[in-house]
């Protein structure tokens, strides 16, 4: 009964803080609207429906002089010299790679690209998908995976997450301050021996700066403190404390090479290196060879509402091949009542499918092959080698 009460509270604390931090940025947003936007959206609707010339749309000064131009040179202000791509103080953050990359252990992080975000502190990526919300909250992202058990010596898992995300400048817009808290459960189907926990859970919160120096170089520093347990009792090793830190240099404006290291806080794996090279050689591919989580996209289609007078695209289809290397490590309580850690460690290729929507909104789908998988224990007792599986995944951001 304690056991359970104890994961009630845990997860109606995270519960409320999602909640809280989603009314709270609403909010903000309501009061930060200004009352030019109202305006310009009557007025799109009526010049758009008598389908003008584009140069008839340009607003008279005279009378409207605070209020938005309408035309393709509205978005302007927002567009880079050398592609044309829209900018955002939060770009790096919240772009629609997603969602959302990071890269320490714990949970979400090598599911996800690495340097796709930091990157477009330097350059444009390829697409015209506008990828951030105004004001403080970002989104909020929902993933669903499961692992089959594949036979009686196999382990099979079932995955769910979410994680909001919300954005600060920190001091200003060019280094903001990205803050994703997030819950994740995990239902474990094994064999009898070794012996599992029905679930084991990772509660965190991840605190993301980045920032650009220059034209040719950014960094991203992360740290996400967190509890990693099956929730039964309280010790030490249930707190890990994960982290990375990226150096980013842009080569050419389709060339970016990275460097750093991402602290992991595994039993099995302590740290490891974060390295490698994006190069986006047409503006329907991109290829983010970073280790450890590699990836090849292709996008398919893009579709504009109102083109050409419209310079936001409404969607974008892309299609991509991905590894990662999964797993994490969790205080658990054993059969015989003694505490211990428990260990996964497994490989995965994935070929996926995404749709990405303006202002860091999308749905994902994918389907991977899983190898190399290893349980282990700190108490030293026989490892245990489930068998390889196969993984499907699914998830969207609002």
């Amino acid at each position: 009964m304690r056991h359970t009460r104890l994961r009630y509270l845990v997860g109606g604390v995270l519960a409320a803080g999602l909640l809280s931090l989603t009314v709270g940025a609403a909010h903000a947003q309501i009061r930060r609207l200004p009352p030019t936007d109202v305006r310009l959206a009557s007025a799109e609707s009526s010049v758009l429906s008598r389908a003008p010339n584009p140069a008839s749309l340009e607003t008279d000064s005279s009378d409207d002089a605070r209020m938005p131009q309408w035309s393709p040179t509205r978005l302007s202000r927002l567009e880079s010299p050398s592609t044309g791509d829209t900018e955002s103080p939060f770009r790096s953050a919240i772009g629609g790679d997603e969602p959302t990359p990071r890269l320490a252990s714990y949970p979400h992080v090598l599911s996800q690209p690495i340097l796709s975000d930091v990157s477009r502190q330097l350059s444009s990526t390829p697409g015209r998908v506008v990828p951030r919300k105004e004001g403080f909250f970002q989104k909020a992202v929902f993933t669903s995976t499961w692992l089959a058990r594949m036979g009686d010596d196999g382990l099979g898992m079932y995955e769910l997450e979410l994680y909001g995300l919300g954005g600060l400048p920190a001091p200003n817009e060019n280094f903001p301050l990205l803050i994703t808290p997030g819950f994740e459960v995990r239902y474990l189907d094994g064999p009898a021996a070794p012996d599992l926990p029905a679930h084991v859970y990772d509660a965190y919160l991840e605190l993301r700066w980045m920032g650009k120096f220059n034209d040719n170089w950014a960094f991203d520093f992360a740290v996400s403190p967190g509890i990693h347990s099956d929730f039964s009792r309280w010790e030490n090793d249930a707190f890990r404390i994960t982290g990375r830190v990226l150096g980013v240099y842009m080569w050419s404006q389709r060339m970016k090479l990275a460097l750093g290291v991402a602290y992991l806080d595994r039993e099995d794996v302590t740290w490891i290196p974060a390295a490698g090279f994006i190069w986006t050689p047409t503006d329907f591919s991109s290829i983010e060879l970073v280790f450890p989580r590699p990836r090849i996209a292709f996008r398919t289609d893009q579709w504009y509402t109102r083109a050409p007078y419209e310079s936001e695209a409404s969607f974008e289809d892309w299609i991509y091949v991905a590894g990662e290397f999964g797993g994490g490590s969790w205080l658990i309580e054993r059969t015989s009542l003694d505490l211990d850690v428990a260990t996964i460690r497994d490989y995965r290729i994935l070929l996926g499918v995404e749709r990405k929507l303006p202002r860091g909104a999308g749905l994902r789908l994918e389907v991977g092959y899983v190898f190399g998988r290893k349980l282990m224990y700190k108490s030293a007792t026989t490892d245990f080698y489930p068998s390889d599986t196969i993984l499907l995944r699914g998830g969207f951001a609002i």
